[in-house]
């Protein structure tokens, strides 16, 4: 986004920018988020807004205005002049397939688009892309996809794997199963090459080696009419030129992705490029992001193109009694949550305050326990003061967190919200947190004793997926 006219602010200073787009008339507004953009009149964001619309709908209409921050409400705040024609918004059709854009703009999909205001006052320039891109999952069909070595040297062979399951994830025969490739991982395409094609359960495909920096590659599979796609991801070959961190599977801008950033821990491995550490890696995304079906997480797995992927450079140390020595993450301001894999038994804990949570790569369960914590925001809700409950302690980490709660301080909270979760006032139950037990406070949940992800590191209930949901849906609007 190009700077404002000069002195165009003279109260605030320079500009506070954020977006409202509008996609079939759906509303983002990602002004919570804005505040890494404060306070300069030339941004380059690189925001993100996503929907999931029908192709058969032929086209949609999609809107885009920008704002400069003043008040607490919008009403306070200044539109900016992003139109080329009358008015400050800039109004778009898309045709769905082929992709293509008409309106006040045209052009093509995938290509960049340029908008400037034409009113003389408060004018501003904006580039953006419109993409059409198959979904990450259909009803009874998924794609499971990985690439190993999960961070490839500049000599490495990387073999790529993809998988086609159904909605239990378990296998499903496909009629064809797809690896692309973009060698040189720069503003990847449908253009760029198919590598790889064949009808069954299994697609494997060795590819490279790469000079680097980066390459990509996305997973395809179609089945009885239905096709779902990973998205591009794109893959660091060999140490990043500056930072502390590796991208080894990164689908897209950081304020529209939850970003995991894998640390080793100095007990255990003998850097963040020790092959036994980068194993762990590649298990820990393929065995629970991208789905465990032991447990069927399916929610993960269906939202994979919202995740990136990082090593850190530098190594942390996982200790019992949450006495974690993480990396400064001061180096690491785009990470959601940090994850020390270790190898010696201990039990597992997050510091969310520090966005740090600690796991066994083996425990596969417990990384989406504590991926719970951090970045969702989930509480703790095991203790052995439930009628039911599968825990021996009450010592967790309780609070209430809003949106999405999973916990509640008071009763009554907690059986005014149960039927939005389909279930009734009764399922409520209640427990005095050990941990705390001078303040005998009290924590009320409707979630299930047992069989849940935030008791016995098991099946997400109604609670944990109202929650991540949420936080899914924050990506959508470019506010993670």
């Amino acid at each position: 986004m190009d700077e404002l006219e000069p002195g165009c602010d003279p109260i605030y200073g320079e500009a506070d920018f954020y977006a409202v787009v509008w996609i079939d008339g759906t509303e983002y507004d990602n002004k919570p988020a804005n505040d890494p953009w404060e306070q300069q009149d030339d941004i380059s964001p690189n925001w993100q807004f996503s929907l999931p619309v029908d192709v058969a709908r032929g086209s949609i209409p999609v809107g885009i205005r920008i704002y400069d921050e003043d008040g607490l409400l919008r009403g306070d705040d200044d539109p900016v002049d992003v139109s080329p024609i009358d008015g400050r918004r800039v109004d778009m059709d898309v045709n769905l397939a082929p992709c293509s854009v008409s309106g006040e703009l045209s052009g093509s999909c995938g290509t960049t688009l340029i908008s400037e205001g034409t009113s003389g006052d408060d004018d501003a320039t904006i580039w953006f892309k419109i993409v059409v891109e198959e979904p990450p999952s259909a009803p009874g069909l998924r794609v499971q996809c990985i690439h190993d070595p999960i961070w490839p040297g500049s000599t490495d062979t990387v073999t790529i794997t993809a998988n086609a399951l159904d909605g239990a994830l378990a296998p499903r025969v496909a009629d064809n199963i797809e690896i692309w490739v973009d060698p040189d991982g720069v503003d990847p395409k449908p253009a760029d090459p198919l590598v790889a094609a064949s009808g069954g359960v299994t697609l494997t495909h060795s590819v490279g080696p790469f000079a680097g920096p980066t390459f990509a590659y996305g997973c395809r599979v179609q089945d009885n009419g239905l096709t779902v796609w990973t998205g591009w991801r794109v893959v660091h070959v060999g140490l990043p030129s500056a930072g502390f961190a590796v991208p080894v599977l990164y689908h897209g801008p950081s304020p529209s992705r939850i970003d995991i950033l894998f640390i080793a821990d100095r007990d255990n491995y003998a850097g963040a490029g020790d092959p036994a550490f980068l194993d762990a890696v590649r298990d820990v995304i393929l065995g629970s992001y991208y789905a465990d079906s032991d447990v069927g997480r399916d929610l993960f797995l269906r939202n994979q193109d919202k995740y990136n992927f990082w090593i850190a450079l530098e190594m942390g140390d996982a200790e019992n009694d949450c006495e974690h020595d993480p990396p400064d993450m001061d180096h690491y301001p785009f990470a959601d949550a940090g994850a020390i894999l270790h190898a010696d038994s201990l039990r597992d804990c997050a510091l969310t305050s520090q966005r740090v949570f600690s796991t066994e790569p083996t425990s596969l369960g417990t990384v989406l326990h504590e991926s719970g914590h951090a970045p969702f925001g989930l509480a703790d809700e095991y203790c052995n003061e439930r009628p039911g409950g599968c825990s021996s302690v009450c010592d967790g980490g309780y609070w209430e967190s809003y949106p999405g709660a999973n916990l509640y301080e008071e009763l009554a909270t907690c059986q005014a919200d149960a039927p939005s979760l389909g279930r009734t006032a009764a399922d409520c139950q209640g427990f005095t947190s050990q941990a705390d037990a001078t303040s005998g406070e009290d924590f009320f949940t409707s979630d299930p004793a047992c069989n849940d992800l935030m008791v016995d590191n098991l099946t997400t209930q109604a609670a944990d997926i109202r929650r991540i949901e949420w936080m899914f849906g924050e990506c959508a609007q470019a506010r993670c």
